[in-house]
């Protein structure tokens, strides 16, 4: 959380927690042509920063040290984190002497130019053209084991990177994801994992509550199946299989019923707001219908 403030040229966030402050510019308002002109100069300028992003990712991923990254990631897996770093510390190491070498040149002092690179770093990681390129050429490299270049030597476009890896996935099929809600925490793992550097994550405190609540009854739920076989262990007589299933299938409805009273009461104390309890409350099956004025 932040406490916020207003100056005549700056907006001011203070962390509540850390108490460290962070001043964001306040600006008057342009005149509507002048506005025009400027976001029109962006648009046509997307396909030559989607280029250019293009031409950089090409160069800084033709390094061996990302050879073990290259070709491994199944399709329909994620691209490695490890490589996301891997370019992203290239990136000062490369790409900082080339920014900084006409600038030396002019005589900039050197604090100034470390602004001005902290600054272009900054703008590399906060979504734009590099970025949303970057997550295509990381695909297509971790993927297909390809730099984004074509037999002649010619570099593919963002557009043409798109098409080719929807198409390695149509061949490989869907992938296959565990039913219920294994597999939504499948996916809602893989959408933090893919996010995008400026995408918001939404309440810390919130997130790490659920998740612990989550691994709670999930770890419950596998030791118990793993105690019913233990017990069952040996007995040719039985259908190990079909009983464990029956120990889970019992663990599940009890943790079920457990989950049912944890948000009941987390709702009741105040600690949860009636859409997310009753988006809770669904999840594990349970319907229910908030008294309001006009219903009670």
């Amino acid at each position: 959380m932040f406490e916020i403030s207003y100056s005549d040229d700056n907006v001011t966030f203070v962390n509540t927690k850390t108490q460290k402050a962070e001043k964001l510019e306040l600006f008057d308002a342009m005149v509507p042509l002048d506005a025009i002109r400027v976001v029109n100069n962006e648009i046509k300028g997307r396909e030559s920063a989607s280029k250019a992003s293009v031409s950089l990712l090409a160069g800084l991923l033709d390094n061996a040290r990302h050879d073990s990254y290259r070709g491994t990631c199944p399709i329909n897996e994620m691209v490695p984190k490890e490589l996301k770093q891997a370019v992203r510390d290239l990136e000062t190491e490369v790409l900082k002497p080339i920014f900084s070498a006409p600038l030396i040149a002019k005589g900039s002092k050197p604090g100034t130019i470390e602004t001005l690179w902290q600054d272009f770093a900054k703008g590399l990681r906060e979504g734009g053209s590099y970025a949303n390129t970057k997550s295509r050429v990381f695909a297509y490299f971790a993927h297909t084991g390809n730099l984004p270049i074509a037999a002649n030597g010619k570099l593919i476009t963002v557009a043409a990177l798109d098409k080719i890896l929807a198409n390695e996935k149509e061949r490989a099929g869907k992938p296959k994801t565990n039913e219920g809600i294994a597999g939504k925490l499948v996916v809602l793992s893989e959408a933090v994992e893919n996010r995008k550097d400026n995408e918001a994550l939404g309440d810390y405190v919130t997130a790490i509550a659920a998740m612990k609540s989550m691994l709670a009854t999930y770890e419950g739920l596998y030791r118990e199946a793993l105690e019913v076989m233990t017990e069952l262990k040996g007995n040719s007589a039985l259908d190990i299989g079909n009983m464990a299933q029956s120990a889970i299938d019992t663990a599940s409805q009890t943790s079920l019923e457990t989950r049912e009273k944890e948000l009941t009461a987390a709702y009741e104390a105040g600690q949860m707001d009636e859409v997310p309890f009753v988006i809770a409350m669904a999840d594990i099956g349970i319907d229910v219908e908030i008294e309001t004025e006009e219903n009670a």
